[in-house]
Formats: C-alpha cells, structure tokens, sequence
C-alpha cells in the first residue's frame, strides 16, 4: 500500500494517511465497511483514541495532495481508477482503493 500511495502522491507519514491506510485494511477484511463511511470513522476513531469529528478533516488533508497531483497530471496511470469522480474524497478513496485491493485478490 505504501508504494500505491507513493505514486498517487499520498504523503505517507501524514496522519490523514495512517487513517486512510487503517481503513482501506479493515474495509478489505470487511468490505461490508465500505457502505458505512459513518462506521470507517468511528473505527478510526477508537483505533487512534480520536474524536469522531477529527478523522474526515485529517483524510481530507491529506488527499488534498492527491485532488493537487491529479489536476497537474489527469487521469492517467493509477488515476484512471478515479476517472468518474469529479474529486477524490474520503468516501470514494476508501471505496475504490479497497475495490482495486479486493481485485487484485481474486
């Protein structure tokens, strides 16, 4: 996961991205998960002793350098996953990189 969120420009010691990471892993364990985005924060939340309401803001920190690099590049490579959003948020981060782990998988 670390390489995949390299080339997507992903900052891996931003704690935006630790957040990320733990969800798209227990979504991949359960991928019952990814209908609850509500349910992904509040497993954060307990995993990293947070409050509920600071986990979205941390995730969207840091895909801001994601929405950044795929505005200069567009959606080529690794971003072709992303082709029908109009930004990458939380929600359809966790849902497509699980999606994409779960194929690979099969």
């Amino acid at each position: 996961m670390r390489a995949l969120f390299y080339k997507l420009n992903l900052y891996n010691e931003r704690l935006g991205s630790v957040y990320l990471k733990y969800a798209i892993i227990r979504c991949y364990n359960n991928p019952t998960l990814i209908n609850s985005l509500s349910s992904i924060f509040e497993l954060v939340a307990e995993e990293f002793k947070l409050s509920y309401n600071s986990v979205r803001p941390a995730m969207r920190n840091a895909l801001k350098s994601v929405n950044d690099y795929r505005n200069i590049i567009g959606n080529k490579g690794i971003f072709k996953l992303f082709e029908n959003e109009e930004s990458i948020t939380p929600k359809n981060f966790i849902r497509i990189i699980t999606t994409y782990y779960l194929k690979q998988k099969k």
